[in-house]
């Protein structure tokens, strides 16, 4: 810690009252200071669901979405009128009122938040000076930690009023994790308040003029930036809604506008926990260090908006990093961080700051305030290696019982309860074995204790993870691009069928549903119908009166095709068929009938190429050409 960051008067001044500056606006200033947050809210949660999916998708080697939009930026958007449009639903047996009333409450609270985060100084708006922030309180910085806590309560009614179990189970959890994690969160504000001497969020601002708080007090923003996570409900911390174990969590039973305030809420409380981590710890709107070298008034007008909005980004980068790189945890192991590991260390971690702070205060020699630090550090490292001790002799008792516990089911077949073959045995016979030695894992931990592999360097692991997906983030995406224009398609797809038409506009079809017996999903329907002289479609005496084509059961196998005698039937490469409604993918005969060319004449009229339909077959082909050729129609043979 700097001299500069401990000076006590640096606190004083920090401390002073900024509130001067609030409750003096005009009231249209307010309303413009409140819509604006409330659309930058908005406007954020678009972009952080489209930078989220985007993002991902270059981790993964994709593109994400492109296609809504100039580089798919309004796929949010339309996600959200699909949303708003889709049937609105409420189970039976629930309670309504809160079952209505829950995704409002979760998402009211996270907006109330954001009305005490300072943006930028005070700045000439419409020839009215006023700070770029709608309101400080002399408590501002405890209302974010009141209205997270009251958010929770949505989670849990929507869960409890919904009278599902799986619902249930994720408001439990949700309302669990949060309170656990919201106390570590807690007690990472309390290093900030000692060092600011204020609870003013404009105020902790000005307190790291000089130095950021992310620096000064590391522990405390590092255990930060995981309380945050957890207490949004995102991976790897997402047990409130693990789909793998209780479907959707506290929203299983929601859909529609409901389920997009849920959505909201989740959204909007990621941007604030971003903007207080800013505030707290990254030194707020001030530039970052060197910038005021280069740009000397960084600081003033509305320069800092545009510092701190760069910093929220990279926070809220952060999510979609973690997200992309650590997997979800178990639910002991997300309790045991938060009870056991968080906890405890921010409890040691404040008192010392507390200590080191007083002294300062109390203007005590340098060399006792070093060795107040030097003794904090060497208990510090003291209770980490008793951990580390204690660790190691755990690890190797659990190995040494499943180990025994291995023998054991080797030797008896009867262990455990009930005979069971054991479980390294062959399938069927087969050679393979069925899983892992259960012995294979304390050989591992054996390995690493005798190679001397701190359990502590285990916890580094995710930073390998994290390494993996932001340089893979880089790389080229190989995967191809729906193209804008479409690609002529190759002949030797099989696509949506063609009835072809003789040279002269009569129909091929003889209706004999030889390719109706030969479909394999029963997607063909046929009925024929007698041709007379006045009313003549086909060459025969029979034609295909109705013709349909199930495309929702066809699996363009082509047997249908290979049945046909007549070559009346063929198909073309055009495969992508889609539709809103299943009606319309059931093909009718008007809809399949190929167009009339040149020379063509609508049936039903005489025959022109023959007096029988002989001559149709023996010379309509070879002498008139058919409509059915591969190069004219794009058909498949």
């Amino acid at each position: 810690m700097t001299p500069a960051a401990l000076d006590p008067r640096a606190a004083v001044l920090a401390s002073e009252s900024t509130l001067s500056a609030f409750g003096n606006d005009p009231w249209w200033i307010t309303t413009i200071k409140a819509l604006a947050i409330f659309v930058f809210l908005m406007i954020c949660v678009l972009m952080m669901i489209m930078a989220d999916r985007k993002v991902m998708g270059r981790m993964q080697q994709r593109h994400g979405p492109n296609r809504m939009g100039p580089f798919g930026l309004l796929q949010s958007l339309f996600d959200g009128i699909k949303l708003s449009l889709k049937e609105d639903l409420i189970p039976r047996g629930v309670d309504r009122f809160v079952y209505i009333a829950a995704p409002m409450i979760a998402a009211i609270p996270a907006f109330l938040a954001f009305s005490v985060i300072p943006i930028g100084p005070e700045v000439n708006l419409f020839g009215v000076m006023t700070p770029l922030q709608l309101t400080d309180l002399p408590i501002a910085a405890l209302l974010v930690l009141a209205t997270a806590a009251l958010g929770v309560y949505g989670f849990v009614l929507g869960g409890w009023a919904s009278q599902s179990p799986y619902a249930l189970l994720g408001g439990l959890r949700a309302s669990a994790q949060v309170i656990s994690y919201e106390i570590a969160m807690g007690l990472s504000f309390v290093a900030v308040f000692i060092m600011a001497g204020t609870l003013t969020t404009s105020g902790i601002v000005a307190a790291q003029e000089n130095l950021w708080f992310a620096v000064l007090l590391l522990p405390s923003f590092l255990i930060y930036i995981v309380t945050m996570v957890g207490e949004t409900n995102r991976l790897p911390f997402d047990l409130a809604e693990g789909e793998g174990e209780i479907v959707g969590g506290f929203m299983t039973e929601y859909g529609s506008m409901k389920f997009t305030m849920f959505f909201l809420a989740e959204y909007v409380n990621m941007c604030t926990v971003a903007a207080v981590s800013v505030t707290l710890f990254l030194g707020g709107w001030y530039a970052p260090p060197g910038v005021t070298a280069i740009l000397p008034g960084a600081n003033e007008g509305w320069w800092p908006a545009l510092w701190w909005l760069l910093k929220f980004v990279a926070v809220m980068f952060l999510f979609i990093w973690a997200r992309g790189s650590l997997p979800r945890v178990r639910y002991d192991q997300l309790m045991k961080l938060g009870w056991k590991v968080l906890i405890p260390i921010q409890l040691v971690w404040i008192t010392g700051v507390a200590v080191v702070r007083m002294l300062v205060i109390d203007d005590a020699h340098p060399l006792v305030i070093a060795a107040v630090v030097a003794g904090f550090t060497v208990a510090t490292v003291a209770a980490i290696a008793a951990w580390v001790r204690f660790v190691r002799r755990e690890r190797a008792e659990e190995a040494r019982q499943r180990a025994e516990n291995a023998r054991r089911a080797h030797k008896e077949p009867s262990f455990g309860g009930f005979p069971v073959p054991p479980s390294t045995a062959a399938h069927y016979g087969s050679s393979v074995l069925a899983e892992p030695s259960r012995t294979a894992t304390a050989a591992t931990a054996e390995r690493n204790q005798k190679k001397g592999r701190l359990p502590v360097l285990e916890w580094l692991n995710p930073v390998k993870g994290f390494g993996v997906t932001f340089h893979t983030m880089f790389k080229k995406v190989p995967t191809v691009e729906y193209p804008e224009v479409k690609r002529p398609t190759a002949p030797r797809f099989h696509g949506r069928h063609q009835l072809n038409r003789w040279a002269d506009g009569l129909e091929k079809c003889i209706g004999c549903e030889l390719c109706a017996w030969a479909c394999p999903a029963d997607a063909i329907y046929v009925e024929a119908g007698d041709n007379t002289e006045d009313d003549r479609y086909s060459p025969g005496e029979r034609y295909g009166r109705v013709y349909q084509i199930n495309y929702l059961r066809c699996i363009l196998c082509g047997l249908c095709v290979e049945a046909c005698p007549t070559r009346a039937l063929t198909m073309t490469n055009e495969y992508e068929l889609a539709d809103d409604n299943r009606q319309s993918l059931i093909w009718t005969k008007e809809q399949l009938l190929a167009p009339l060319r040149e020379g063509m004449e609508q049936p039903p009229h005489p025959m022109r190429l023959g007096d029988t339909d002989h001559d149709y077959y023996a010379t309509g082909r070879g002498e008139h050409g058919t409509q059915d050729r591969p190069e004219n129609t794009g058909a498949v043979r």
